[in-house]
């Protein structure tokens, strides 16, 4: 296994300094050589491939100097990619592509050093890792580097690990991924290297006991996202063990120690525990706060775009207004199939037309279309507003009564 330095090479007057990275320093008026020589040391299983990205005057003012210097220190040649100046739309979509190259050619570990990145060039290198993990699911192992030249205190000039503005950026985008779809896939590993982090932390810190099990909260994450794809409403929602209310507990236990590692994540926490939370607390599903979860989780799929999921669930929903203890827990021990479809015949004989809607309105999406006249788009959305407006407007009207 190697790693790929990547860096940007200007036309600057570079000054000798001492740069300093986890533990390590090295002298020299080239960052990447410096940064190359640490990562040398850090990373001493493994082999170091640089590339330099370079303007043709940047590398007639510095190519052959850096490329002496690694050789003087028995380091490879580093390869060279020319961009252009970047002083016309397509010059900066050609440096764009560029960069895209030298990123996605590579499958081993990419740190990719901003220091002398001219103009919109880290804008870029930021723009193509983002790009990278959205299109082709390149998230891991990608490092983002800056040296900071002390003009005051060259022997103490710092390099700093930018990275986790990358992961901020990941992980808020799948979270919001997950909000928006209910698919989880995106945001556990992700989760998964925050709390490898976190345990870094604190053993850097040394301190006592062990951090929140980030582990469980993707494991957490998985179920509670596989229940809703598959909508499991049962396991989505009835008691304290509901993959809802596992999922929120540790999220609010999580928090805190989140921030530690990414404090803006904090708000995006918040965004899916205030998300969750209208899932949560049912003991039983014909009851009051029992059909507030389930017209919450039908509305949820309709926003998500779910509808055939958001319409199975009102259809249910309505049906479980009408059932009793034997028929408003599914997937339990005690559900009773008999009691259901006296549940059901109840709700029809009540409500003989508004069941022929609903049934008519479920069915013809679960069957596809596949009718002489099947319903229009928006029809079907319209119809799903209505009928969830009324279920609502009932379940109200029966709390008033009591």
């Amino acid at each position: 296994m190697s790693i790929r330095l990547i860096s940007f090479l200007g036309t600057g007057n570079y000054e000798n300094a001492c740069y300093r990275w986890n533990n390590e320093s090295y002298s020299s008026k080239y960052v990447v050589f410096a940064i190359a020589k640490m990562l040398q040391n850090i990373e001493s299983q493994k082999n170091i491939e640089v590339v330099l990205l370079a303007t043709d005057k940047a590398w007639q003012a510095h190519g052959q100097s850096v490329c002496d210097t690694f050789a003087q220190a028995d380091l490879p040649t580093p390869q060279r990619r020319t961009i252009p100046d970047g002083a016309s739309q397509d010059e900066l979509w050609n440096q764009f592509e560029i960069i895209l190259d030298v990123l996605q050619s590579s499958d081993d570990v990419v740190y990719i050093d901003i220091t002398h990145g001219f103009r919109a060039q880290p804008f870029f290198a930021s723009g193509v890792i983002q790009y990278l993990q959205s299109v082709f699911n390149r998230s891991e192992d990608v490092h983002v580097i800056y040296g900071e030249y002390n003009r005051n205190q060259p022997e103490n000039s710092r390099i700093w690990d930018l990275t986790p503005f990358v992961e901020l950026s990941e992980w808020s985008r799948s979270l919001l991924l997950f909000l928006k779809t209910g698919q989880a896939q995106g945001v556990v590993e992700p989760t998964r290297k925050i709390g490898r982090d976190l345990k870094k932390k604190w053993a850097a810190e040394g301190r006592q006991g062990q951090p929140t099990d980030l582990d469980q909260l993707a494991k957490l994450l998985e179920k509670f996202s596989d229940d809703f794809i598959t909508v499991r409403t049962g396991c989505l929602l009835l008691g304290p063990e509901s993959s809802s209310q596992q999922l929120v507990n540790m999220m609010e236990k999580a928090r805190d120690e989140v921030i530690q590692i990414l404090p803006p994540l904090g708000k995006v926490v918040d965004m899916v525990i205030e998300r969750l939370k209208p899932l949560c607390g049912a003991t039983c599903l014909s009851d009051p706060q029992g059909q507030a979860a389930l017209q919450y989780l039908s509305m949820l799929y309709f926003k998500m775009g779910r509808i055939a999921e958001a319409c199975a669930t009102l259809r249910e929903g309505w049906i479980t207004k009408y059932a009793d203890s034997r028929s408003d827990k599914p997937g339990t021990v005690d559900f009773d199939k008999d009691a259901r479809e006296e549940a059901e015949k109840r709700f029809f004989e009540r409500h003989e037309n508004l069941g022929k809607q609903i049934s008519q309105l479920r069915n013809d999406i679960q069957h596809a279309g596949y009718r002489k006249d099947p319903m229009p788009p928006k029809t079907i959305i319209n119809q799903f507003l209505q009928l969830h407006s009324q279920w609502v407007r009932e379940t109200q009207s029966t709390l008033t009564q009591s």
